[in-house]
């Protein structure tokens, strides 16, 4: 799968050099990054491959309004009978503590001593393993409750597929998508204060400029007035702003972006040799899409 992502994608600047050092000395590798996606869609993948979208999505489901899940995931690693191993463990507020292995196909209740005993078997995960995840969950609530009070919303927020929006631009690609999904004036308000200072302005001019640039001497923010008096007019100020940050961008990686969105559009056959730059805002996501592998 490495050899076929390499040849589909050769940009050099994705990889990044892995050193393992040796008795006899030290091996310098090249290590492709290569999104989770993509593992997914071929069905392979190893257990930090499983662990870490288990993980995730468990921690995502938290995230809900109302939650889906309460409490704290964590992605465990530990060395086992049969070598190194990872899964993912959940601490749920009502105490129980689940064991949540999809490579292996098993979840337990490891606060049962019965199912903690079949888990510590030596053809499983062993005695060292088991009592290091009891020890590594005892205060993962009280931890986790403090990072939230930090940190109100998931620092990677989904976007149409399930990619990821790199944070340069993530709040206005949501702001995107909410005005795409008919979302309320109130839903559009509370992302709009998401965004940057510039980023605002900015949208706040376009809409100005949208209407016609309006003189009206006892209105010196005209733009935010009336920032949701058009609609469709706003829907494109989004799209002014999306691009003016997307010009932002060197542009050797704004190239690189354009590639990914030729092929994230399945490398359509087509005489034109810079499609992904001629359609680069004709889907937002898939653009978020290209911007995050590329930048991130």
């Amino acid at each position: 799968m490495v050899a076929d992502f390499r040849k589909e994608r050769p940009a050099q600047s994705l990889d990044y050099q892995e050193t393992y050092s040796w008795a006899q000395g030290a091996t310098t590798v090249k290590v492709p990054f290569i999104p989770i996606d993509h593992f997914i869609e071929n069905g392979i993948g190893v257990c930090r491959h499983h662990a870490l979208i288990a993980a995730y999505i468990l921690d995502r489901l938290t995230y809900e309004e109302p939650p889906l899940l309460k409490g704290a995931a964590q992605h465990m690693r530990d060395n086992i009978p049969l070598g190194a191993h990872v899964w993912t463990t959940f601490v749920s507020e009502s105490g129980t503590k689940w064991h949540i292995d999809t490579l292996w196909d098993r979840i337990e209740d490891f606060t049962d001593p019965v199912k903690f005993q079949e888990l510590a078997l030596p053809f499983a995960y062993g005695p060292n393993a088991m009592r290091n995840q009891v020890r590594r969950t005892e205060s993962v609530l009280a931890s986790y409750q403090a990072h939230r009070r930090a940190n109100p919303k998931p620092l990677l927020e989904p976007v149409g597929g399930g990619a990821m929006v790199t944070p340069f631009m993530g709040a206005l690609v949501r702001l995107n998508r909410l005005v795409a999904e008919g979302a309320s004036v109130t839903e559009m308000r509370k992302e709009m204060k998401k965004l940057s200072g510039e980023d605002r302005i900015n949208i706040h001019y376009h809409v100005w400029e949208l209407h016609g640039m309006p003189i009206d001497p006892s209105d010196q923010d005209w733009g935010n007035t009336h920032l949701f008096d058009s609609i469709p007019i706003f829907d494109q100020a989004v799209q002014q702003a999306l691009k003016a940050k997307f010009n932002g961008i060197p542009q050797d990686q704004q190239n690189q972006i354009f590639g990914e969105v030729f092929r994230l559009a399945g490398s359509p056959d087509s005489d034109d040799p810079i499609w992904g730059e001629h359609h680069a805002f004709d889907d937002i996501p898939r653009l978020a899409t290209a911007m995050a592998i590329v930048l991130q």
